[in-house]
């Protein structure tokens, strides 16, 4: 272990690491970000829990929340971009399946398939 984080926030539901840096989602909704010495780079709060793992697409992170929204983060500074609203929880991953489109699930099983370049 080369450095220890305290998050000050409820356990940890989704870690994965990107170019140096540390990502990870809480249950209380938030999108934090640490470099590989432990700095913190950014933060992104979610209008509720995030309920899949965040997605990096190209300079975005996608984030889903409890409520039905995708947030489109810029991957450099979390700043949002933009939200694209489905009608329940998205509760699976997101995929691409090709260079604009990708593809969620909600919790009634019904899969989305969702154009970027609408948005």
């Amino acid at each position: 272990i080369n450095f220890m984080y305290n998050n000050n926030s409820p356990p940890v539901n989704s870690l994965f690491f990107y170019e140096k840096k540390l990502f990870f989602s809480t249950l209380f909704g938030e999108l934090r970000v640490i470099d590989n010495n432990g700095n913190f780079y950014w933060e992104y709060s979610a209008n509720g829990k995030l309920c899949a793992a965040p997605y990096i697409y190209g300079n975005q992170i996608l984030v889903s929340d409890e409520f039905g929204g995708i947030n489109m983060l810029e991957l450099a500074t979390g700043k949002e971009e933009t939200t694209i609203r489905l009608n329940e929880k998205v509760t699976g991953g997101m995929i691409f399946i090709k260079e604009n489109i990708f593809v969620t699930a909600d919790r009634n099983g019904y899969l989305y398939t969702i154009m970027i370049n609408k948005y």
